[in-house]
């Protein structure tokens, strides 16, 4: 399985992501490959190329955190605030051993928008 040490790497020239972190409790997804995140402040208009989801476990004491790619299909809501985001070919796309705020040069908000740019 790759590993990545930034968001960006995820990110064709010219995309931009809506990435999440997430300890998993709001994420599904299918075999079929639709699923859904949620339950995230964020601006339902914004238009994105992928959404990622980060997820971090513990699993034996020992953190793992998968990194899962999407096409977006829209959200549901409000509820409070919040939304939840419609996923379409949720795949994993591969592991990170760096911390969200290193991975997506981030703060404490577990949503972020990230744009690559055209080289």
């Amino acid at each position: 399985m790759p590993t990545f040490d930034t968001a960006q790497e995820l990110l064709q020239p010219g995309e931009t992501g809506l990435f999440v972190f997430t300890d998993g409790s709001h994420f599904t997804f299918s075999p079929d490959g639709s699923g859904s995140t949620g339950f995230w402040v964020i601006s339902p208009t914004r238009h994105v190329d992928r959404v990622v989801v980060v997820r971090e476990q513990l699993r034996g004491g020992q953190r793992f955190i998968e990194l899962f790619t999407a096409r977006h299909d829209g959200v549901i809501g409000p509820e409070d605030g919040r939304y939840t985001v419609r996923l379409l070919d949720v795949q994993l796309a591969g592991s990170t051993d760096r911390t969200w705020k290193e991975f997506a040069d981030a703060g404490q908000n577990p949503v972020r928008y990230i744009s690559r740019p055209v080289a």
